[in-house]
């Protein structure tokens, strides 16, 4: 069958080293627990852009989240242009959205079919 898909929304504007890669560590931590998913990380899959305009690559992002099952929300999303931007899609095209807690415990989502 077909994988569903993830998008991660993380902030990136303000402190990009660090952003990135925690992006990409709960990137890799989901891909681990869930390997029968498909995670999309814009902030790895758009590292090449740096540099273009930022409503261009926001542009992307919300293209990309567009064709996903549902969105994890993670790190200080609450405070971000950007991701707030994401949420906003979210709703708008009533696409599921779960808040990634770090809690290895917890479900992160409901379980994939």
């Amino acid at each position: 069958g077909i994988m569903r898909r993830y998008y991660i929304s993380h902030p990136y504007t303000g402190d990009e080293e660090n952003n990135r890669a925690e992006a990409a560590r709960i990137q890799r931590e989901l891909q681990e627990r869930y390997p029968n998913c498909l995670f999309i990380n814009p902030l790895a899959m758009f590292a090449p852009l740096a540099g273009l305009p930022y409503e261009q690559v926001m542009r992307y992002c919300l293209e990309m989240l567009k064709s996903c099952d549902e969105v994890i929300m993670a790190g200080d999303y609450v405070y971000s242009k950007g991701c707030l931007r994401e949420f906003d899609e979210t709703i708008a095209r009533r696409i599921p959205t779960t808040v990634y807690t770090g809690d290895k415990d917890a479900p992160l989502m409901r379980e994939p079919r």
